[in-house]
């Protein structure tokens, strides 16, 4: 089989998945609500959506390789990288926190203050989510849009992109570059354990959050190169990788989730795009997961303030007394309430700040434009 171009669209499967551990970080936040109204399969899968965010950041290291591989040679090209990735994930993150810090002191002074005041407080954390730098362990409490911690940490993985892109590339054949994935993601679970952690949620590894971040976003990277070297006779048939893949979902869904998530998420992400075609292609390229996948990063990033608003519109007494048909009933319309909004927020923010910001970056820099070419509004880091 041949080498995938470096500049080819990323896999569809993979936009499937990034709407999938979007919705799934989604009903973790909605989790408490759920508590006293769903059976416990479902609700320990809810329990367990913190777990998206590892696949995020193995997805992540994937899809850059795939497409920046061996193209940042210079510093200009660094910056032209860097100006890529800020246009990509920093304008909604900005309109949001804006919004907060005008929107919650307006409605204090209408006797409706936000249900954990104490996060929108007016001090260092405002420079801190301004700079990008709240989800690197400087703070110890999440504030203002929690969720973006991980857009925080991601950042700090960016910037490291070119030297785990020169480590990948030094190692030679997928043996050793499989090892090196399984040595990277054990040295970091190994990290957490010390540190005295044995879950991956946010709030029990908040110190370490870019050891958690940057190991499986440089898996993600030697992922991405295993895959690159891929031969005819490894590949697999499209059965084997539809097991894998089901199988890897199996796994992260489990009570062993957290241990396992990271290999979890490279199993999956290798065993999506090995695929030619059977039904889990075709589910993960459906119309509706990949429209998830197009506006996650809205979903990722509005749903937190939506999440306390339902809170306040569907206080518990009334939560408690309603059956399973009318709690999946007001669950459904809390996330049609989110997809709705976040529709908006990608097409009146996300998507045409990321244009505009890409093309002023082009024009100053035209040469860079060449050199490393931005996957299209689709790509799915």
């Amino acid at each position: 089989m041949p080498r995938p171009r470096l500049d080819s669209q990323p896999n569809l499967s993979l936009m499937g998945l990034r709407g999938i551990a979007a919705l799934w970080v989604v009903a973790f936040h909605l989790r408490e609500s759920a508590a006293d109204m769903l059976p416990g399969v479902p609700l320990g899968v809810m329990f367990r959506g913190y777990l998206a965010v590892d696949i995020f950041f193995v997805l992540s290291g994937f899809v850059l390789t795939l497409h920046y591989s061996g193209r940042i040679r210079s510093l200009s090209d660094y910056g032209f990288f860097l100006q890529n990735r800020v246009a990509r994930v920093y304008p909604l993150h900005l309109a949001i926190l804006v919004a907060l810090m005008v929107g919650v002191p307006i409605l204090a002074r209408l006797g409706l203050s936000a249900s954990h005041a104490q996060d929108y407080v007016f001090n260092h954390t405002v420079l801190l989510h301004a700079l990008l730098l709240h989800g690197w362990g400087v703070d110890n409490q999440l504030s203002w849009n929690g969720a973006s911690w991980t857009i925080s940490a991601l950042f700090f993985a960016y910037l490291l992109f070119p030297g785990f892109d020169w480590l990948s590339g030094r190692l030679r054949g997928k043996w050793l570059l499989i090892a090196a994935i399984v040595v990277t993601l054990v040295a970091t679970l190994l990290a957490l354990r010390a540190a005295g952690h044995l879950s991956l949620h946010v709030a029990a590894t908040r110190n370490l959050v870019l050891v958690r971040a940057g190991g499986e976003f440089l898996a993600g990277c030697l992922l991405c190169r295993v895959w690159m070297l891929r031969e005819a006779t490894w590949a697999g048939s499209d059965a084997i990788w539809s097991v894998v893949a089901l199988a890897a979902i199996a796994l992260g869904i489990s009570s062993w989730g957290d241990p396992l998530m990271p290999f979890v998420a490279c199993l999956l992400i290798y065993g999506l795009v090995s695929l030619e075609s059977g039904a889990v292609k075709r589910l993960f390229e459906s119309r509706f997961l990949v429209w998830l996948g197009t506006i996650s990063l809205s979903i990722y990033l509005v749903h937190g303030p939506l999440v306390g608003v339902f809170r306040r519109l569907v206080p518990a007494p009334l939560r408690e007394n309603l059956d399973v048909p009318g709690a999946l009933s007001v669950l459904a319309l809390a996330v049609g309430g989110i997809l709705a909004v976040a529709w908006g927020a990608y097409h009146l923010v996300e998507s045409p700040a990321r244009t505009w910001l890409r093309a002023r970056s082009r024009r100053a820099d035209g040469a860079g434009e060449k050199r490393v070419t931005s996957p299209d509004d689709r790509e799915a880091s």
